[in-house]
């Protein structure tokens, strides 16, 4: 070996997951070197590089990076490998549309709801029809008993957040047989 002249990488540490575009810092420790000066470098596995003992590198495509650091003087060099995975964003429960078919409906009719709710799994439903009436399924049916008009509201969430949107319904009256 080089004894203590050479460089020894004794880790590099950094996040674990990023974001994309997301910086991290990534950073590595080095044994005490002798005074020889040398030279670090970083490459981040998706074709860019950096110098120093630390890097801020960002990705802009999800996936798993290998980003290898490497220490090197006239004595030698040596190298460490840190691995960080850029995922998608949680994102948060979105009502992107809510119906209620049939609309107007008469009373004693079965109205059924439904709804388009994007965001990450698993998506909870609250339902509440206007009428003190609630259910928690995804597309839920409902009787209105009397007529006039109701606003049915769904609230969807998930860990990371909730959304709320409503539809109106109304409700006509059911004139008896001449």
């Amino acid at each position: 070996g080089c004894g203590a002249s050479c460089p020894v990488v004794q880790a590099v540490s950094g996040p674990d997951a990023l974001e994309p575009d997301e910086a991290g810092t990534l950073k590595a420790s080095l044994n005490q070197q002798s005074d020889q000066p040398g030279t670090h470098t970083w490459n981040f596995g998706d074709r860019s590089t950096g110098s120093g003992l630390l890097a801020d590198p960002s990705y802009s495509s999800t996936g798993r990076y290998s980003n290898r650091f490497q220490a090197s003087n006239e004595g030698g060099s040596d190298a460490d490998t840190i691995s960080v995975r850029v995922v998608e964003p949680p994102q948060p429960a979105s009502v992107t549309s809510i119906n209620a078919t049939p609309n107007p409906v008469d009373e004693g009719e079965t109205v059924r709801f439904s709804s388009n709710v994007q965001g990450d799994s698993p998506v909870s439903y609250s339902w509440n029809f206007g009428d003190g009436s609630s259910a928690m399924s995804q597309s839920p049916t409902h009787t209105y008993e009397e007529p006039g008009q109701y606003t049915a509201r769904l609230r969807a969430s998930n860990n990371v957040g909730e959304d709320t949107r409503t539809v109106t319904v109304r409700v006509n009256r059911v004139l008896p047989e001449v």
